[in-house]
């Protein structure tokens, strides 16, 4: 058994012929010049504009926006990227404008009346005017009147 795993196992006789090829024909010789291409600014391929941009942004969006966002730049002649500048640039400039409120803050108050709880045949010094009233109706914003209640006259309701 151990002579078996100290045999090497010979791999089955693959054709070799591949090598042979390519060491009769060759690769053949290094260009010496250097292609004009290699040396130019790089131009879109469309209209030769210099772009600048040199960053790549992957995003993954809905098939439909992707959609409309070739469509639009295809109606307007321009690269999709110029349209997401555009849009950009859209966005900051309405972000920088004051929101103007067509409601005032008075539109969102809720302005809740405090019921006034009359109670009659009452000795009381109405706490606004600071009158004395004897045998009165006596009015305030609690049900049950007590020491610390504050009691208004008919006037000062």
């Amino acid at each position: 058994m151990i002579s078996q795993l100290k045999t090497k196992k010979k791999m089955p006789n693959i054709d070799n012929n591949w090598k042979n090829k390519i060491k009769r024909k060759g690769l053949g010789k290094a260009p010496q010049e250097i292609s004009s291409n290699l040396q130019a600014p790089e131009f879109t391929p469309r209209d030769n504009r210099f772009t600048g941009r040199t960053k790549q942004l992957g995003l993954r969006v809905k098939p439909e926006f992707l959609k409309r966002l070739k469509e639009l730049a295809l109606e307007e002649d321009i690269f999709i990227v110029e349209i997401l500048e555009k849009a950009l640039e859209a966005y900051e400039n309405q972000r920088k404008e004051p929101k103007q409120s067509t409601k005032k803050l008075s539109d969102y108050v809720k302005v809740i009346e405090r019921k006034k709880f009359p109670h009659p045949n009452e000795n009381f010094t109405c706490d606004k005017c600071s009158e004395e009233f004897q045998n009165e109706t006596a009015y305030s914003y609690d049900p049950v009147l007590g020491k610390l209640t504050k009691t208004y006259c008919s006037d000062c309701v």
